[in-house]
């Protein structure tokens, strides 16, 4: 049943050794300087598409879609004198293996490597991506989100519980503001509603409940400045 919104609920981040404090809108800033949250959403335009006739294009999707990520974040992290994240890209089983291979489960469909900053994602997730709806575009933005929370030293390996789900939230929502860097995407109300309810079908306790997906993939859409995917701040009841 590797579905949609079980692909995305099932696309995991893998814990590293070591902890740091959460900075969940990016380093605290000095005098004179920014934050993460003062600045505006990406304005990068991503040509990346889909095609998944062989392992070997679909990967090259992802990498396409990886690098449009990159290029998104890497004036927002400049600006606080941060490097975009640059991670390789590998698909199981077919692929050269990362520190991570061997770790995806059968119902997960992608992950952030923390043991050496790779993204590892299944083949399952090219036939999943043979069905439209976006799917490899928002598995790859969401697990590259979890490179940039490393690469700003936040938490990625707390236990089970609302720190965690702060993290997964987060992710979703940078994820669904990436999606309107994507080249010729009319974001239309009707295309928000029809991704939000996709992305919140299920939930689970480390990505959160279905409204709190719905909601934090509505409000990525919606953003108009980085803060508002700052979860930090959210109420309880928002990333429940």
């Amino acid at each position: 049943m590797f579905r949609l919104a079980v692909a995305l609920a099932a696309s995991t981040l893998v814990a590293g050794c070591g902890v740091a404090i959460p900075q969940f809108g990016g380093p605290v800033p000095t005098p004179g300087h920014v934050s993460l949250n003062d600045l505006p959403v990406p304005a990068y335009v991503c040509a990346a598409v889909d095609d998944t006739s062989t392992v070997a294009t679909f990967r090259s999707s992802l990498i396409d879609y990886v690098e449009c990520a990159r290029q998104s974040w890497t004036p927002a992290l400049q600006a606080i004198g941060r490097r975009a994240p640059d991670p390789a890209v590998f698909v199981e089983a077919t692929d050269a293996p990362s520190a991570c291979t061997g770790l995806l489960t059968d119902d997960e469909v992608g992950m952030y490597c923390r043991l050496d900053g790779s993204l590892v994602f299944s083949d399952d997730l090219r036939w999943m991506a043979d069905d439209g709806d976006l799917i490899a575009a928002r598995v790859a933005f969401h697990e590259y989100a979890h490179a940039v929370q490393h690469e700003l030293g936040m938490v990625l390996d707390a236990p089970s519980g609302s720190s965690t789900r702060r993290i997964e939230l987060q992710a979703t929502c940078w994820s669904a503001m990436l999606l309107r860097t994507l080249d010729g995407l009319q974001v239309t109300d009707e295309v928000r509603q029809y991704l939000a309810d996709d992305v919140g079908s299920v939930g689970d306790a480390d990505h959160g409940t279905s409204e709190s997906r719905r909601r934090w993939t509505l409000i990525g859409f919606d953003a108009t400045s980085m803060a508002a995917c700052d979860t930090s701040k959210a109420p309880e009841s928002h990333v429940s």
